[in-house]
């Protein structure tokens, strides 16, 4: 019988001149789900590549590596949920952004150990760019609720108002390091002569940043405006190899560019 049904599903391809759905032969569905189990499996049997649906894990402890994946989430990433409306379904989905190989790889090595999921990636170039722009998607309702209620990120443009959570500035030394390292690798950009300087569109982030990293004795400067954005500097070469000490030595995860970067910032002499 299951011969049968394949040979079923090729002829309504053909038929229809494209893919089957389960819709198309209510008679076809309900026998894929006696011989089968279900329908998807029916159709891999026949060729077609299927995607499952994934469940990912929910944390049930702030741990170092998710401290750490917040901060690329808050400065790098984004909470889309769309509610059900007469006009559009659902859609609860994470979404990060990286346009860097290696940095994706690590990335994909951090989702699966923290979620247990396998995240769904575009890559495209656009415009002049000669980099092509990783989009990483997670669509999971539970996730985006999580990070939403939990550490206060908003699902909507959050550049102006997003805030360190409280739950990270009340936590421990090796959970703020983790944390601070996530948003210097999403945000900061380091030069040699400058040293580290962190963007935010919201001021008051960038505030926030501050007593986290007082919190771990290392001094920053003033939060300056400019054009775009507001931005906060570390330029002695003391704080510098203090934040390098908390925050990036012999880390799991890191973007091997930033560390390159500070490494051949603090060690050039």
């Amino acid at each position: 019988m299951k011969e049968e049904l394949i040979r079923q599903v090729k002829e309504l391809h053909q038929k229809l001149r494209r893919r089957p759905t389960k819709r198309d032969n209510n008679s076809l569905y309900e026998k894929s789900r006696v011989y089968f189990g279900y329908w998807n499996k029916l159709m891999e049997a026949a060729g077609y590549k299927v995607k499952y649906n994934q469940y990912p894990e929910i944390p049930n402890e702030l741990t170092e590596d998710l401290a750490y994946f917040v901060g690329i989430l808050i400065t790098d990433g984004h909470l889309q949920w769309q509610r059900k409306t007469e006009k559009s379904s659902a859609r609860y989905c994470m979404q990060l952004y990286n346009s860097y190989e290696e940095e994706k790889v690590m990335l994909i090595r951090l989702i699966k150990g923290l979620f247990k999921y396998n995240a769904f990636i575009r890559s495209k170039k656009y415009g002049w760019n000669k980099r092509v722009n990783h989009e990483f998607h997670i669509n999971s309702k539970e996730l985006v609720e999580y990070f939403n209620r939990k550490f206060n990120i908003p699902t909507d443009k959050k550049s102006a108002k997003v805030r360190i959570p409280d739950i990270i500035l009340n936590s421990t030394e090796e959970i703020k390091a983790n944390f601070i390292r996530g948003i210097i690798d999403g945000d900061g950009h380091i030069n040699k002569s400058v040293g580290i300087g962190i963007s935010s569109g919201s001021k008051l982030f960038l505030e926030d940043v501050k007593i986290l990293l007082n919190s771990l004795g290392i001094d920053s400067r003033n939060i300056r405006k400019e054009r775009t954005c507001y931005v906060l500097s570390l330029g002695r070469i003391e704080n510098l190899k203090r934040l390098y000490a908390y925050c990036y030595k012999d880390q799991k995860y890191v973007y091997p560019r930033k560390l390159e970067r500070l490494e051949t910032t603090i060690f050039k002499n």
